[in-house]
């Protein structure tokens, strides 16, 4: 058979390197391209302070960042001290250029709230060392709201939020507030979580007296109850 396309990428993409093609096709019977190998660095270029980290087929970090800070960082695999002069850079378009910081063994590169806006190649340089990751910052986001009957819904837009058109992340708030004569069902406010969903349940605003706030309890001849 002909037309199969693999992938390839190295076990560890934080300290090794892919010498060779990503793509692979088999055509007439051939495997077009020269087979790949990893090459081993002896820098390790990683991402702290997410929710999971997971790797793409073709070798790219995905991040799930925290709404805060994160830290791109970089040390030797020997475990030494890495050189003051080590550097962090980035082809990130939005990502101001910065001094990356020592903290005992690691370089350190901070990144504010970061979005999808940060995605691209990060690379530490030591001397003659040099080890560059690509990096995809992996949004979570929550439906919108809505329109809101008898009500309105407000919500604060979490920090570093820059998407546009806006959608809502991780952490975002949204609060009810509805038309005299009216409540909301539920909370009045819900955040957006880890899993993409509003935690609690998205409210709506019910009329004040309303049979839904009245709950029936029935009992059987047993003495069960039962709502």
């Amino acid at each position: 058979m002909g037309g199969e396309t693999i992938t390839f990428r190295c076990e560890d993409v934080r300290y090794q390197i892919l010498d060779g093609p990503i793509h692979r096709q088999c055509i007439d019977g051939e495997w077009t391209e020269r087979a790949p190998r990893c090459e081993t660095s002896q820098l390790k270029v990683g991402v702290d302070n997410t929710i999971l980290k997971t790797v793409s087929p073709d070798g790219t970090f995905i991040v799930y960042p925290i709404v805060g800070s994160i830290y791109i960082n970089c040390q030797l695999r020997t475990g030494g001290r890495i050189r003051n002069s080590a550097t962090i850079t980035t082809n990130s378009t939005t990502q101001p250029s910065q001094r990356a910081f020592i903290t005992g063994k690691l370089k350190r590169l901070r990144l504010r709230n970061p979005t999808s806006g940060n995605d691209g190649t990060y690379t530490c340089e030591a001397g003659t060392l040099r080890h560059s990751i690509r990096i995809k910052f992996q949004d979570i986001r929550c439906p919108a709201p809505g329109n809101v009957s008898n009500g309105s819904c407000v919500y604060e837009r979490a920090t570093g939020n820059t998407l546009n058109p806006h959608a809502y992340i991780l952490n975002e708030k949204v609060t009810f507030q509805c038309n005299p004569g009216y409540h909301a069902s539920s909370n009045q406010q819900s955040r957006c979580n880890y899993q993409g969903q509003w935690s609690p349940p998205l409210s709506y605003c019910i009329a004040d007296g309303s049979t839904t706030d009245i709950i029936i309890t029935y009992s059987d001849m047993d003495g069960e109850e039962s709502t």
